[in-house]
């Protein structure tokens, strides 16, 4: 007798949690945010309420070497969005990134998760382009766990 075929319906997850490894991580990541604090390394300015970044076109030798040789700008401007522009009046080399992410949720009425994810894909960006230097500081209270 020959099998009826039949298409698998396959459900959509909604998955609005994650998976347990994601919810470890997550834990590990809140945790360690605490610890780190952005330190802005760019001149910037106000423009229209709006930050407008000095960013260094390369971080490099070789390449700032070119910009002398061709007598070009060392950086450039980046004009930040809403969002960025809010984050980065944030960083202060004070604020840890925990204080930052508190802020940025309340900014943008989001849920953790959201926002966080958000402020590190900025920094990250910010991070890359010679604009912030993201520091760990171990035990910031003096704790010896």
């Amino acid at each position: 007798m020959a099998r009826k075929r039949t298409k698998k319906k396959t459900k959509k997850k909604k998955n609005k949690g994650l998976s347990p490894e994601g919810e470890a991580a997550l834990r590990d990541l809140r945790a360690r945010q605490r610890s780190w604090v952005a330190l802005p390394l760019a001149d910037w300015r106000e423009e229209e309420d709006l930050v407008v970044i000095a960013a260094p076109r390369f971080k490099g030798p070789l390449g700032k070497g070119l910009i002398e040789v061709l007598r070009r700008d060392q950086t450039y401007n980046l004009k930040l969005d809403e969002f960025g522009s809010f984050v980065w009046r944030l960083i202060d080399g004070e604020r840890t990134l925990g204080e930052i992410t508190d802020a940025t949720i309340e900014h943008i009425d989001a849920e953790e998760e959201t926002a966080l994810h958000r402020l590190l894909m900025f920094l990250r960006a910010l991070q890359n382009m010679g604009a912030v230097k993201v520091v760990i500081f171990e035990n910031p209270e003096g704790d010896n766990k």
